[in-house]
């Protein structure tokens, strides 16, 4: 049973913020989520100064996310992801100064995202709880984005180890984590940092904030897509100071498994090449 449910998983790949806990699965223990992710039509990206850069076109940028994790032990963890990716370029931007013969054409990308594979090992599990943890994130092809400006994911393969630590205590809970992402094919390195704590008023009700940065060393050579096709979609150098509010309730189950749903929003204080608006996502969760 253990490894036909690690195959389920590995055949599912899912991916939400929850990887960067430092709590593990217990040994058989599995956690099985669907969400669906949106950021509503945008035409503007933060781009690192006061003034917002207009996108030549409105942009969609919606997601289908499956995640799953897998106690191997009680110590080590399997979590593996997918997004699909639901992209439309729509109506020109009134506030653009392209020329009309430079914006490429109102088109929609459906394809798969960066899939992750990772493993999380327990490091600590007394009154503070602390976990590594390495994730690979296997590149995409955008060949089918290079002239719409579309593009599903990072055409690199993504190398990020993690450390984080925290606790619980009553009715909440709180952890942080630190985490450098390598990318080949000539984009810059990364280091990802954030902060998340949970308050339980009632049984089955969580009330979840985080803040999260995510900064770029500049360090790539790989340049960014023409001003005309620039639009917050996984471009080199890309860099958010983020915040969100989560609300998530679990119903018990006969078979002891907990059944759960949330809805998520999240938005930047700062950033360069990302939307210029909110995330909002729903999602549905299994778990034992």
């Amino acid at each position: 049973m253990k490894y036909l449910v690690l195959l389920l998983i590995c055949s599912f790949l899912f991916s939400e913020v929850r990887t960067q806990s430092p709590w593990v699965a217990s040994d058989n223990g599995y956690y099985f989520q669907l969400a669906y992710n949106t950021i509503p039509e945008y035409n503007s990206l933060f781009n690192g100064k006061k003034e917002a850069f207009q996108t030549s076109r409105y942009i969609q940028d919606k997601t289908i996310q499956l995640y799953g994790e897998y106690g191997i032990t009680d110590n080590l963890t399997i979590i593996t992801s997918i997004p699909y990716k639901l992209l439309k370029s729509g109506e020109l931007n009134p506030n653009t100064e392209f020329n009309l013969h430079e914006i490429p054409p109102a088109v929609t990308v459906n394809a798969l995202g960066n899939i992750q594979i990772s493993a999380k090992y327990k490091l600590l599990d007394k009154k503070w709880v602390a976990a590594a943890q390495l994730r690979i994130e296997l590149p995409v092809a955008v060949s089918s984005g290079i002239e719409s400006g579309l593009i599903p994911g990072y055409d690199a393969f993504s190398f990020a180890p993690i450390a984080s630590i925290g606790s619980g205590w009553n009715k909440f809970y709180g952890y942080y984590w630190l985490s450098g992402i390598i990318r080949t094919n000539n984009y810059s390195e990364y280091l990802n940092t954030g902060i998340e704590g949970g308050w339980k008023p009632f049984n089955g009700l969580w009330f979840i904030v985080y803040s999260e940065l995510l900064h770029s060393f500049k360090n790539g050579s790989r340049g960014l897509p023409p001003p005309e096709k620039q639009f917050g979609l996984y471009s080199n150098d890309l860099e958010y100071f983020a915040f969100g509010l989560k609300l998530l309730y679990e119903i018990d189950l006969k078979s002891n498994d907990k059944l759960g749903f949330f809805v998520h929003a999240a938005g930047s204080f700062s950033g360069f090449a990302v939307a210029h608006s909110p995330l909002l996502s729903l999602g549905i969760y299994l778990k034992k």
